[in-house]
Parts: C-alpha cells; sequence; structure tokens
C-alpha cells in the first residue's frame, strides 16, 4: 500500500498555486511541491488538517488515498 496526496489536483481545482499555498500556509514552496508529487514519505497530519479547512474540505479522502502497489 502507497499513501497518495491529491493536492495538485486540488490546486488546479480551485485556482491556487503551489507559492500562494505555502504562502496561506505558512509552509515553505519546496515543501508543498514535494506534496504535490504524491510520492512523499511522510507528511505532517496538522498540514492536511489545514489544507482541510483553507478548502472547506470534509472528507479527507479528497486528499489522501491508498493504493495498491504490485512488488
Amino acid at each position: 500500500m502507497k499513501v497518495r496526496i491529491h493536492l495538485q489536483e486540488i490546486l488546479k481545482r480551485e485556482g491556487v498555486s503551489q507559492n500562494e499555498l505555502a504562502k496561506r500556509l505558512n509552509l515553505s514552496p519546496s515543501t508543498v511541491n514535494d506534496m504535490c508529487k504524491k510520492d512523499i514519505k511522510r507528511v505532517n497530519t496538522d498540514t492536511i488538517a489545514r489544507i482541510a479547512e483553507m478548502f472547506n474540505i470534509e472528507d479527507i479522502r479528497e486528499i489522501i488515498s491508498l493504493d495498491n502497489v504490485d512488488k
């Protein structure tokens, strides 16, 4: 199983740039860029909660999912 973050899709849907998100959430641009790659090893749950709040997302599955990965 692999955790996937769907941040790039959310930003596109909402018309928000990675840099704008970084500024609004007081994150480094490189942190946001890494999260948009979908393949990061870990993410702060507070950051996910802040993203959900910013975009009025009530279902965490809009932001993250578990995908099966064939070995």
